[in-house]
């Protein structure tokens, strides 16, 4: 796993996080009834990246990538996959859109224009992958 930089004041990335192609884990932490470890996507491993978040949905309940498209820096779309196939919703802070489904090859496009936003510093501009206990 590439080491992850230093942010004050927020946990860091241990050796039990989850080893994601194109990615590198900044934080974990235990949310209570789910584990969180925020990420960064990797300059130049993008489409790796891309393929891989979309891929470790079999495994793990949720992604979500930071979306400043609308000009403000709290919006994210969160992806998943539940028995009717994968689901996009984009929401913020305070506001939530509709889960809407969409095949592999839009969530790929989705995803590819959302990269820019997530290679931090800060976790304003990172993703955030999720699993329930």
């Amino acid at each position: 796993m590439n080491s992850p930089p230093t942010i004050p004041g927020e946990p860091s990335a241990t050796e039990d996080d989850p080893i994601i192609a194109g990615i590198t884990i900044l934080s974990s932490r235990n949310c209570g009834s789910s584990n969180r470890w925020e990420f960064i996507i990797n300059r130049g491993e993008e489409e790796i990246a891309v393929n891989a978040l979309l891929d470790v949905l079999r495994k793990f309940d949720e992604f979500s990538l930071a979306d400043h498209s609308r000009g403000d820096s709290e919006s994210c779309a969160t992806y998943r996959i539940d028995e009717n196939g994968l689901k996009m919703m984009v929401g913020g802070h305070g506001w939530t859109g509709e889960w809407r489904n969409l095949e592999h090859e839009w969530a790929v496009y989705e995803v590819e224009k959302q990269v820019k936003y997530n290679y931090g510093p800060t976790l304003r501009n990172c993703g955030h992958l999720v699993k329930a206990k």
